[in-house]
């Protein structure tokens, strides 16, 4: 709740309302003093907002725009913009980094992503399984111990679990749909 009050969620949607403020204000500002310096800052702000992103350059924005697919493109590449750039070749979209382009390389973060996935749904389970996975002396070790330890394990586990197997998820996806935006827009 806290994080939503204080916009850490929406950060996306509160960066696109304060270029849409910015680029509306310059346009108005246009309008008022008839200077194209406001007009092109005003262009400038309005193609960042629907670009998503701060660090293309002008060029680079035009050129995500005049895709087959902006809208798709945009919110793809906006999704997994760490992994890809933008070119000014036939090829739109290429790998940021050379050790990218490699598909072994991608196969095994994907593969590593994969294993810590499901190795974080283990973790997950522990705290509801315990009692057939360890030995009897491990299990009256663990019964020996405070409740207050015993909470602050499972919660341990279970917020390990859930934070690694998300990211990895997160990493899996990232890849899939960089991708699937490459291969879309050769």
């Amino acid at each position: 709740m806290l994080a939503l009050r204080s916009g850490w969620v929406y950060t996306r949607e509160k960066n696109f309302q304060s270029r849409k403020s910015i680029s509306e204000f310059s346009y108005s500002l246009y309008k008022n003093t008839n200077d194209l310096k406001f007009k092109k800052i005003s262009q400038e702000y309005g193609i960042a907002a629907l670009t998503k992103d701060k660090n293309l350059s002008s060029s680079q924005r035009e050129i995500l725009l005049g895709t087959n697919d902006p809208v798709n493109n945009i919110d793809n590449y906006s999704r997994c913009a760490k992994f890809i750039s933008i070119t000014n070749h036939a090829e739109v979209f290429g790998w940021s980094k050379k050790r990218y382009r490699l598909w072994v390389y991608r196969k095994t973060i994907e593969l590593t992503s994969l294993a810590i996935y499901f190795s974080s749904g283990f973790l997950v389970a522990i705290p509801f399984i315990y009692d057939k996975l360890f030995s009897t002396q491990t299990i009256n070790n663990i019964n020996h111990l405070s409740s207050f330890q015993k909470n602050g394990a499972m919660i341990y586990l279970l917020y390990c679990g859930i934070f690694f197997g998300l990211k990895s998820l997160h990493t899996l996806s990232t890849i899939h749909i960089a991708e699937k935006l490459i291969k879309a827009n050769r």
